[in-house]
């Protein structure tokens, strides 16, 4: 059922993470607003149900259960309302990070667009919130991150090591690997591809005046 090079059944949650948005800041030719990243964090039992569930939303959208599904494709599909309606199948929990990029000033973020810190920071920062969440405690978690460009996975890895609590009480222990999200076995990746596509639409139409946003459901 699962890959042969990793194997689910090692871990008791499987984190699936991707994002919305760009890393330009060039907004009058069209970069976006906003950075989102969404992650949706499923039990490893559940994992089959969830799959289900995305294939629903294949379904309805006119997309066999092998072809991938993106949020910039859905959102244009005249089943669309019907097909978000489906995520409340979904049995697992979200945690977003928003970030408004008009307002950052940070020069750590900004000072080197090479360095593309603007889109692995706001990754880091919502993975985080397994150290922030006992329900996690003394947990095997699997983190699966769509594939990014290859110097932002390099400072997202340091960055998750520096934001990892020390404390025994909020410990958890976790792998974290790159995929894409057509891989087989991480499809699921594509419900947080969808879940970011809608939050970041949200946030550009709603709200303009914070730098940072999160929320867990």
């Amino acid at each position: 059922m699962f890959s042969n090079k990793v194997d689910f059944s090692n871990y008791d949650y499987i984190m699936f993470v991707d994002a919305s948005g760009d890393d330009g800041m060039k907004f009058d030719k069209g970069s976006s607003l906003c950075f989102t990243v969404a992650c949706f964090i499923s039990s490893t039992s559940d994992i089959q149900t969830n799959l289900k569930t995305l294939n629903n939303i294949k379904r309805i959208s006119d997309r066999n259960e092998s072809n991938e599904i993106k949020f910039s494709a859905l959102r244009r599909h005249k089943r669309y309302p019907d097909a978000l309606r489906e995520l409340d199948e979904l049995k697992g929990s979200f945690s977003i990070y928003n970030v408004f990029k008009k307002s950052v000033s940070d020069e750590e973020c900004l000072g080197d667009p090479k360095l593309k810190l603007i889109t692995s920071i706001p990754h880091g920062f919502s993975i985080s919130t397994l150290f922030r969440n006992d329900m996690f405690n003394d947990k095997r978690i699997l983190i699966c991150i769509d594939r990014m460009k290859d110097v932002g996975m390099e400072y997202l890895d340091t960055f998750l090591e520096r934001t990892v609590p020390d404390t025994e009480d909020i410990y958890c222990s976790y792998d974290v690997i790159f995929r894409d999200s057509k891989a087989h076995n991480f499809e699921l990746i594509q419900i947080a591809d969808i879940a970011a596509g809608i939050s970041r639409r949200f946030f550009e139409d709603t709200v303009t005046d914070n730098e940072f946003v999160s929320f867990i459901r």
